[in-house]
């Protein structure tokens, strides 16, 4: 079964758990990062480790060939509109390196807009519906482009190498 993997903030969390429930009665499996344990009494050793370990598995899950798109939730923090982290960024470059779809639940945050909009993130502005249309199971298999080196880019049609 193909599926659509979450990201962002661990602040995020809870909406991401609810995005994916709402994707899952879709019939569209979702694959949401796995809380970060409370490193309050460990080294930074240890943390660096953990960080490390969930990110490794939080990517492999981007580029599974299952994966047909990456859904982010963006959302606002006190002083910044659409929070994207320094995670949730490199999550979203391997996608775009990988040619999978990303879709952000709210807007382009103002410090990305140059690189995402180049990169054709689709923005929802909180309409899951409108992704729903577009990965949902329709009676038609959805295959995730591959990366082989004979295929192109579908922005630039250039040769991915």
């Amino acid at each position: 079964m193909n599926q659509v993997v979450l990201a962002g903030s661990m602040s995020a969390l809870r909406t991401m758990t609810e995005l994916a429930s709402r994707l899952e009665r879709s019939g569209v499996k979702a694959v949401v990062p796995v809380a970060d344990d409370d490193p309050s009494a460990w080294s930074i050793e240890a943390i660096d480790a953990m960080k490390r370990r969930a990110s490794l598995d939080h990517i492999s899950h981007i580029r599974d060939s299952k994966t047909m798109a990456l859904l982010v939730a963006n959302l606002d923090r006190a002083d910044n509109p659409n929070y994207i982290g320094p995670n949730t960024f490199a999550e979203i470059a391997i996608a775009f390196a990988d040619q999978r779809p990303i879709y952000l639940l709210q807007g382009i945050p103002v410090q990305y807009e140059d690189e995402l909009r180049a990169w054709g993130v689709h923005c929802l502005f909180g309409d899951l519906d409108r992704m729903l249309r577009e990965v949902a199971p329709s009676g038609e298999s959805h295959t995730p482009p591959s990366t082989g080196r004979d295929n192109k880019h579908p922005l630039t049609q250039e040769r991915v190498s």
